[in-house]
């Protein structure tokens, strides 16, 4: 009896030492979370029934909330593993794996080369891809299909599609692409960037500096150039102005007593797009300054004091000479 509780002692001393003490977490899905400890491993730990799902692992994947398995890692290789259950789906055999989407799982083989397998682990796109050194730039698309089609790289940079048999769909020509809840592409190069349909059919060309997808409608919104424009669902543009936010331009003036006095004017008005501040003129109903600037203040109400934050620049603009010199009464 006193072997049995001996064995017993030095079996829980060993499963102490390798687990060590919890020091954080992170959740993983509704009731699911992972716990890291000190000696940099975790286990899975589903909330509703109590108890850990997995044994010692070397890291576990975040992914969705709506994903049903993840990727793992032990001893350097990567498999995957069924979020709620902790049971292994596909053994630690590749140097990386990725979230299942739509029947099909990207895998890295020895030779950096990325293939895809369905979760019987049968090879259904060979390892014919190679993993891109700016894949950070693929937002959440990581090798991840929808609507049968999979962000990939060529390995140099660029990004285009494949279908679910590894043909390219359209070759590898953007800088950047990320897709939304929504299934929407967008699409980059250089800091401009565009936007393909689910079915990637070209909706906004890449010349705009930023595109922001409206969920309530699917209507888009596309700054350029620190003007923005609404832009339907079929990809009709309205050139009305459109502006994040508008606000009065107030003047303040100090008096001789040390008071202040402030007073705004009836003509302009300041707008916001993308952070950035720009000049509405209402007696011309039109903008007549672009929102490029970080802040804007009136010293009288006719000359205007800008500040340029990337250049620390402070300037002074008359906006009557301005209007009269772009060609604003013509």
């Amino acid at each position: 009896m006193k072997t049995n509780k001996f064995i017993f002692a030095v079996l829980l001393m060993l499963l102490l030492a390798g687990c060590k003490e919890q020091i954080w977490q992170k959740p993983l899905s509704a009731n699911v979370s992972v716990h890291v400890f000190e000696n940099d491993k975790c286990k899975m730990y589903n909330d509703l029934l109590g108890e850990y799902t997995t044994p010692l692992l070397d890291g576990v994947d975040y992914v969705d909330a709506t994903d049903s398995t993840t990727a793992f890692c032990v001893d350097g290789l990567c498999g995957i593993i069924d979020v709620k259950t902790g049971k292994i789906i596909i053994d630690a055999q590749y140097r990386g794996t990725w979230v299942l989407s739509e029947g099909l799982i990207a895998v890295e083989n020895d030779s950096n080369k990325i293939g895809f397998v369905n979760i019987k682990n049968e090879l259904v796109i060979p390892f014919m891809f190679e993993r891109d050194i700016k894949e950070t730039k693929l937002g959440s698309s990581f090798y991840r299909f929808k609507n049968g089609y999979c962000v990939m790289g060529n390995g140099n940079g660029k990004f285009g599609f494949i279908d679910k048999k590894g043909n390219w769909v359209i070759e590898p020509q953007y800088d950047i692409m990320s897709h939304s809840q929504l299934g929407y592409f967008i699409i980059g190069n250089g800091n401009k960037c565009g936007l393909l349909s689910p079915e990637l059919k070209n909706i906004i060309p890449v010349k705009y500096d930023n595109i922001r997808i409206n969920a309530k409608d699917t209507s888009f919104l596309v700054t350029n150039d620190g003007f923005m424009y609404r832009v339907s669902k079929q990809g009709v543009f309205d050139d009305t102005f459109t502006a994040e936010r508008v606000e009065r331009l107030w003047l303040i003036e100090e008096l001789d007593n040390g008071e202040t006095q402030k007073d705004y004017s009836w003509r302009y008005v300041k707008f916001e797009v993308d952070g950035l501040w720009g000049i509405y003129d209402m007696d011309l109903n039109r903008p007549i300054l672009p929102a490029q600037y970080d802040s804007l203040r009136l010293i009288t109400f006719d000359v205007l004091e800008i500040y340029d934050k990337d250049t620390e620049t402070v300037s002074l603009i008359s906006l009557y000479e301005f209007k009269e010199e772009n060609g604003f009464y013509e």
